[in-house]
């Protein structure tokens, strides 16, 4: 297929078309080229021509920077080209060796031919590889070849996980390293196995401990385990190295990590299936970031996970995540027997291990995380709700009871901010509710809050920048009599009042979801499509950029109807965005979150 280049044509006074130039290499060779081509593509032959300097129209053109391979890929390129009115078209694919192309690429740089340069770098990084990379980037930095090494620096954030434990890596400039560091887009299992390479690189010549520092500070501790934290600081003690962490720097997101889903597919009343999905967080990222720019041209894909084994057999337990490890409580077997079973899941070991069972056997609770404990609050068993709430104590591998919550519901909403519970919504003796709850773990006591503006159940509630936000759900438990929830509201801690935050694109009830770099991720199923196929799409919310609107715009009406609000259907405008995913097969979720496995 023809590439294209589109370039104005550039005119100069009394140029000759037709006549011959013959470029001179530093060693003399001799290359005979046409005069209107070169003038055409060569930016550096155009201003040489118009400057009305003595030798601008001379039929010989000393090229003594340029060696007899670089101007041989001139003259070869400019044979490939057409004289067009307005346009220089390449008239066929050329196949190139590495070495020819760097001298292409040499040569099309001095003379300034961009179509070329462009031409040449897709050639080249067509042996962008695990083999080659760490040459090209050396060889690209020497020549200043400014977009060849920054394709190669993006080369090594691509694929990390791959290039870690190579010594090629190990050969990097600092500037190179720098790079990296300071890059969000990081294709690492983990900001450990990022720490290391830090290490790895410094130790490896001792003149390098004078960028420590700098290198080191770069290090996103914030996103380590807490054991992690605590080898990350071992080490440093060990080679000397006193680090002053940089709090904005620490606190700062990066992609590392693995995207875990985790669902079942059921058979009537039994769990036939479970299985584990994910995807990097990287490449989950750029995908995110390439909908932004051009959305709709691509899919989303999970692959399941091979490494990671399906942990257990009941169906709609709940899970909670804890330094990196997964604990999972509660559920239902075969969809009807209530259990009270307690796990907890090692995803870098893919070992899972039955721990203390809770006192009460529950379902449809919220389960969720303060101070290194876990609750489990309400919920229902035997087809009976249960106001009962107990915690877990990891250290002691055991269950206390604690203060119940004052009304017994289910499919409630939850979540932990400011060191305090809030459970919200939920279904009640007398339906969906819209009562809100708080838990104070000093006290341990519940008070009743203000009540959302909208009753719900099977909703959203998460916290961000100390504020509790709630999402979607339903107003009714049972179907044809479903009525969809499509708003967010967010609490006003000194006001104590519920205001409108925003309205969704689509449904979300019953949803597993996770929060990145200031972003709610909401995985979503239309089961009901015209030809009975299962459509899988993720809601991204950003949460930043709607709390932003909300602060600018002030309360508002806090008493409107949710329901009424309209919404610019715009996909990213507004700050919601659907984008489409695949899996190798469809899933109830679980749970959905970033694990981090350290090499």
């Amino acid at each position: 297929m023809d590439e294209r280049i589109e370039m104005d044509v550039k005119k100069a006074d009394c140029f000759d078309d037709f006549r011959k130039v013959v470029l001179i290499s530093m060693t003399g060779g001799r290359y005979d080229v046409d005069g209107g081509l070169l003038f055409r593509a060569s930016r550096y032959y155009e201003a040489l021509v118009n400057s009305g300097m003595r030798d601008a129209h001379d039929e010989e053109l000393t090229l003594g920077a340029l060696s007899d391979e670089s101007l041989n890929e001139i003259r070869e390129f400019l044979s490939t080209l057409q004289s067009y009115k307005n346009n220089l078209v390449l008239q066929r694919t050329m196949m190139k060796s590495l070495e020819s192309i760097k001298e292409g690429l040499i040569g099309a740089s001095y003379l300034q031919i961009c179509c070329m340069s462009d031409l040449y770098q897709k050639l080249m990084f067509n042996y962008l590889k695990e083999s080659t990379y760490a040459d090209i980037l050396k060889w690209s930095s020497e020549c200043m070849l400014t977009e060849v090494f920054k394709k190669v620096r993006e080369f090594v954030l691509e694929n990390f996980r791959n290039l870690e434990l190579r010594s090629d890596l190990l050969t990097l400039a600092p500037d190179d390293v720098c790079y990296l560091l300071e890059s969000d887009f990081f294709n690492a299992e983990s900001e450990f196995d990022i720490f290391n390479f830090v290490i790895r690189w410094i130790t490896a010549d001792k003149s390098r401990k004078q960028h420590a520092e700098k290198l080191l500070t770069q290090v996103r501790y914030s996103l380590m385990t807490n054991s992690e934290k605590k080898r990350s600081s071992e080490i440093l003690n060990e080679h000397g190295l006193n680090i002053c962490k940089d709090e904005i720097v620490v606190d700062k997101f990066r992609s590392v990590g693995t995207i875990y889903a985790l669902g079942s597919s059921t058979h009537g009343r039994m769990v036939f299936y479970q299985g584990v999905q994910s995807i990097s967080v990287y490449n989950f990222m750029k995908f995110s970031e390439n909908e932004n720019k051009s959305p709709r041209l691509a899919t989303l894909k999970f692959k399941t996970s091979e490494s990671v084994k399906p942990p257990m057999p009941e169906l709609g337990f709940k899970t909670c995540m804890v330094d990196n490890c997964l604990y999972l409580a509660g559920g239902s077997r075969y969809s009807y027997f209530t259990t009270n079973n307690f796990f907890v899941y090692n995803p870098a070991t893919s070992t899972l291990t039955k721990r203390c069972s809770m006192y009460v056997p529950r379902g449809e609770f919220y389960f969720g995380e303060l101070a290194g404990q876990l609750y489990a609050v309400s919920g229902r068993w035997f087809g009976k709700r249960t106001d009962t709430v107990e915690k877990y104590i990891p250290e002691e591998d055991r269950w206390l009871t604690v203060a119940p919550l004052p009304v017994a519901t289910y499919s409630s909403g939850g979540c932990t901010c400011n060191g305090s519970i809030y459970i919200s919504g939920g279904l009640n003796k007398f339906g969906s509710s819209n009562q809100v709850w708080r838990y104070s773990p000093d006290e341990n006591q519940w008070t009743e809050m203000a009540q959302m503006l909208t009753n719900r159940s099977k909703h959203i509630m998460t916290s961000m920048d100390r504020k509790v936000i709630v999402i979607g759900g339903i107003r009714d438990s049972e179907l044809p009599s479903w009525h969809f929830v499509n708003s967010g509201e967010i609490y006003d801690f000194e006001a104590n009042q519920w205001t409108y935050l925003l309205t969704l694109k689509k449904p979300v009830f019953d949803s597993a979801f996770f929060t990145m770099n200031n972003s709610l991720y909401i995985l979503g199923r239309e089961p009901f499509s015209r030809n009975g196929s299962i459509d899988n799409f993720i809601q991204k919310i950003n949460l930043s950029k709607y709390l932003e609107m909300n602060n600018t715009s002030g309360n508002g009406d806090s008493n409107i109807n949710n329901d009424d609000k309209k919404f610019n259907d715009n996909n990213n405008v507004d700050g919601c965005q659907i984008f489409s995913y695949e899996a190798d097969r469809s899933l109830i979720y679980h749970f959905v979150g970033i694990v981090i496995t350290s090499k």
